[in-house]
């Protein structure tokens, strides 16, 4: 009989996934993996299969918890540009806390690994994707108020947020200053009205 997990899966892997944010892929390596998730190499190796599975799954929990937390206010509320400001300024507001030079998981896995896994390219495709459709239904809400310049551009401008999302992040990396990050939410929300 297997002896059963003397471990949480999801509680590791939330580390594990913390660690690939904070180091990128490449240099975390499994000894540090197994000292941060506080598990040995057979657990890991047993649960999560090798460091690119774990990988993997580190990049869907991200997908998952950023959906639930951020994208969703997006997707549950019945404001237009309003929705979209708020969001934009979550991001501001995680970007500045405590671990906010790390800035988004997606965006670092996109730089790091898409250009040749192909992997973490369908991964990162598809969180910006899921990212762009929010953005896309929140500016439909807005044309259908008449907050928009152009509401023939949805598309346009669903790309250009979800590229603002994105270099919000990597500027948050080496300039993690509300005043500067909130300038670029401003002028966003601006060139849309």
């Amino acid at each position: 009989m297997p002896r059963a997990k003397e471990f949480d899966p999801d509680t590791v892997l939330e580390r594990a996934m913390n660690l690939f944010w904070e180091k990128g892929y490449e240099a975390t390596s499994i000894k540090m993996l197994v000292e941060h998730m506080g598990i040995n190499r057979f657990s890991l190796y047993s649960t999560f299969g090798d460091k690119h599975q774990l990988f993997v799954s580190a990049c869907e929990r991200y997908d998952k918890k950023m959906h639930e937390a951020e994208i969703s206010i997006l997707e549950s509320s019945e404001d237009g540009l309003e929705s979209i400001r708020r969001y934009l300024t979550t991001l501001v507001d995680r970007f500045i806390g405590e671990n906010g030079n790390r800035g988004c998981f997606m965006t670092s896995t996109t730089v790091e690994l898409a250009p040749h896994d192909t992997v973490a390219n369908d991964k990162t495709g598809a969180f910006l994707l899921k990212m762009q459709a929010a953005f896309y239904r929140a500016l439909g809400r807005a044309a259908e108020r008449g907050e928009l310049r152009d509401p023939h551009k949805l598309n346009d401008y669903a790309r250009f947020l979800t590229s603002t999302a994105q270099g919000l992040s990597v500027l948050a990396k080496v300039s993690p200053s509300r005043e500067i990050l909130e300038s670029v939410v401003n002028v966003s929300m601006e060139s849309l009205a």
